[in-house]
């Protein structure tokens, strides 16, 4: 094998062509665009660490103050924490002293007081004397002690507690007659070592009903305070006693609270008095304003049908079915019982039924042109309104109409004009080329008697 190395030739690099070289001035432009932004990526790169910078220094500081708010906190609760168990052993050592010094306290002076009379009336030891006086005080207080844990849990303690007392009189006068006189005449003594045994179940019973309760009021089992009124009881003894009977069953404290309610109870029930005597005055009233709508349709009715004993019969019991059962109907209005149909269903004015609107009333233009156009339709169409015509092109009521034809008629009867019942009515030029009224009417068409003169049905639209 013939192995011969070629030589290694460099290849040269290839020239920039003259065409694309950049100039010198080119050259130092793009060198020292490329320092400034060299130079603006370092202010950025320097500005964004400062700006870190602050923010973790920042984050360092909120740590911290949360870190030392945390502490005070802990800090401030146990000191609280602390301050409340101390708080409430004082409490407690005041509660155990005051026991020790009330309690205990009087059953050492018996003890000591029978100690004294058995070592020195009795002439026993001083062990013995000592050993027997503090069982027998002991008695006394060990049954006074399941009576007030009884107490305590709930249960009864009579039997126990009488037993307390029992036993705590026996003692007592036991101790008394150590230290009496002759025939038993009390000494300062035999009262003193007396009354301090029979002190002692009384002070137990004190103690142990405090705190029952405390812990019936501590679970709501018992009623709060009854509220205090001071002077109020001199001089408002009535509103005063009213205040404290509402409290007490509503179990509410406060004396303003109370005097407010009784007060606004008070001004309730002057409302209510005040809206049954207007209950009874709208009554009243209501009952007199039917009577008078009644007596109002009777005149009319009698006006125009004269009087009938049926009508009459039937007017009176309707007089007295309202005046029984006024209190239970509802509110009534002269118009509602105005003889005649209105003209726009039940009411004067044309407006809707069952509305609270008060009545048009006619006034005295109202009057004159009603009579105008009824004077008109008699002279240019012989032709009377009826009533109902009337009332319907004024908007008033009926009888209003029935009342402005009359007065047409009349009037025009005075000038000679002639209103037969059948037939147009006759001019007074006319009237005298008719003959007069003959046996052709009818005898018992008699006239009705309206406003003060004598008419027929017919002579006013036959429709009356």
């Amino acid at each position: 094998m013939n192995d011969r190395s070629e030589p290694l030739t460099s290849t040269p690099a290839p020239r920039p062509d003259p065409a694309t070289r950049l100039t010198r001035a080119e050259r130092r432009e793009r060198d020292a665009a490329a320092k400034v932004r060299a130079a603006r990526i370092a202010d950025d790169e320097r500005r964004r660490r400062r700006i870190q910078a602050e923010q973790d220094r920042e984050e360092q500081e909120q740590r911290r103050a949360a870190a030392q708010l945390r502490r005070t906190t802990t800090r401030s609760i146990r000191s609280a924490a602390a301050r409340t168990r101390w708080q409430a052993r004082l409490k407690k050592w005041r509660d155990t002293a005051v026991l020790v010094g009330a309690i205990v306290g009087v059953n050492l002076v018996a003890i000591v007081g029978q100690v004294a009379a058995f070592h020195e009336g009795f002439e026993w030891s001083m062990p013995v004397a000592l050993g027997a006086a503090a069982v027998i005080e002991s008695i006394a207080i060990y049954v006074g002690w399941h009576a007030h844990t009884a107490l305590i849990e709930g249960d009864s303690v009579v039997r126990l507690r009488a037993a307390s007392y029992f036993i705590a009189l026996v003692v007592g006068g036991l101790n008394y007659s150590h230290y009496a006189g002759e025939g038993g005449t009390p000494t300062e003594e035999a009262v003193m070592f007396g009354m301090a045994s029979l002190l002692s179940p009384w002070l137990w019973a004190l103690h142990s009903r405090h705190q029952h309760r405390q812990q019936l009021r501590a679970d709501g089992l018992i009623d709060p305070r009854a509220p205090k009124f001071g002077l109020r009881w001199i001089f408002h003894y009535r509103e005063t006693m009213s205040a404290l009977s509402w409290a007490v069953g509503e179990g509410v404290q406060s004396p303003a609270v109370a005097i407010a309610a009784v007060r606004a109870g008070n001004a309730a029930g002057n409302a209510k008095d005040a809206l049954y005597a207007a209950e009874r005055a709208l009554t009243k009233v209501q009952s007199d304003a039917l009577k008078l709508a009644l007596t109002h349709l009777a005149a009319v009715a009698h006006d125009l049908d004269r009087e009938d004993p049926e009508a009459t019969e039937a007017r009176e019991g309707i007089a007295r079915f309202v005046a029984r059962f006024q209190p239970l109907l509802p509110p009534l209005s002269l118009r509602e019982l105005v003889p005649g149909d209105s003209p726009a269903g039940g009411n004067e004015t044309g407006t809707e039924a069952g509305t609270q609107q008060e009545p048009k009333r006619p006034s005295d233009q109202d009057n004159d042109e009603a009579r105008k156009f009824i004077r008109d339709s008699i002279r240019y169409r012989k032709v009377v309104p009826s009533k109902g015509d009337v009332a319907a092109k004024f908007k008033f009521s009926q009888s209003w109409g029935y009342d402005r034809v009359v007065e047409v008629r009349e009037e025009l009867s005075a000038k000679g004009w002639l209103f037969p019942n059948s037939g147009p009515p006759v001019s007074p030029s006319a009237s005298k080329q008719t003959p007069a009224r003959s046996s052709e009417e009818s005898p018992s068409e008699e006239p009705t008697a309206v406003n003060g003169a004598t008419v027929s049905s017919s002579a006013v639209g036959g429709d009356v």
